[in-house]
């Protein structure tokens, strides 16, 4: 019985009274702040892809050096390989053209 009371108390409101009476108003308001917020979004998409797009700069450019640094530590351990195939007399001729500066060891 208490929910067929209930069930018709319920059906007799009338639903039709807006309990906002500035409803249209809210409304607008609400649709100037969407469209506020849609054009924030879209300058933060636009430097979301800036910073992509520079992000895939460095990648590449790492990559660059990565390759040179490879480069670099194979020609250095080749040196090495060649230097430590010197006999006696080419390890002489070798480190006899370096020059050292003796005036600063004196200090």
């Amino acid at each position: 019985m208490t929910i067929i009371g209930f069930v018709w108390y319920w059906n007799s409101q009338d639903r039709s009274v807006n309990p906002n009476p500035n409803y249209e108003q809210t409304i607008k308001e609400l649709e100037q702040q969407n469209d506020s917020l849609l054009a924030i979004n879209q300058g933060l998409q636009e430097q979301i892809a800036e910073q992509l797009e520079k992000q895939e700069g460095i990648k590449e450019e790492l990559k660059k050096r990565n390759k040179d640094l490879e480069q670099l530590k194979y020609r250095k351990s080749e040196k090495i390989r060649a230097i430590g195939n010197y006999d006696n007399d080419e390890l002489y001729r070798f480190f006899a053209e370096f020059k050292t500066d003796s005036l600063h060891h004196s200090e």
